[in-house]
C-alpha cells in the first residue's frame, strides 16, 4: 500500500468518524420536552383548574424541526390538545405550550402524561404527579 493511498483512507475514516459524531450530537439535541406546571407533588383543588404547561423544543437553524403539537392527558384519559405558540427565538425551535382544564374532582394523587410530536412524527411523553386537595 503506498503512502498517498494510507493518507486516503486515513481521511476517509477520520471523516466518517467526525460524520458519525456530528450525528450522534444532533441526535443528543433532538426533541425535548419540559412541564413546567403542575410541578411534580403540587396540588390541586378538587373541581378547581388544573393548568399544563411548559416547553417543547427540536433542533434549530439550519435545518429547523417544527413541533407539531402538544398534547395532555389525565390518569390515562383522552389526549386534549394543548394550545401552542411560539416561544423566544434561540438556537432551537421553541414552543410553549398551556392547558386550562378542570382539575379531577376526586382527591387523592393523580397522573398527568404530557405528549410532544414534531414535524417528523417522533414523541417525547413526559408524566407528573399531583395531587387533588378539598378546598
Amino acid at each position: 500500500m503506498s503512502v498517498r493511498s494510507t493518507l486516503a483512507t486515513a481521511a476517509l475514516l477520520a471523516g466518517a468518524l467526525v460524520s458519525d459524531i456530528a450525528g450522534s450530537a444532533q441526535a443528543a439535541v433532538g426533541l425535548d420536552l419540559h412541564v413546567v406546571r403542575p410541578a411534580e407533588g403540587e396540588s390541586v383543588a378538587a373541581g378547581g383548574v388544573l393548568k399544563v404547561s411548559g416547553s417543547a423544543s427540536d433542533r434549530g437553524y439550519p435545518e429547523p424541526i417544527m413541533i407539531d403539537s402538544v398534547t395532555v392527558s389525565i390518569d390515562g384519559g383522552p389526549e386534549i390538545p394543548a394550545e401552542l405558540r411560539p416561544g423566544l427565538p434561540t438556537t432551537r425551535t421553541v414552543f410553549l405550550f398551556e392547558l386550562r382544564t378542570p382539575a379531577p374532582a376526586v382527591v387523592g394523587a393523580h397522573r398527568v402524561r404530557v405528549t410532544a410530536t414534531n414535524d417528523q412524527l417522533r414523541t417525547l411523553s413526559k408524566s407528573v404527579q399531583f395531587f387533588v386537595v378539598n378546598q
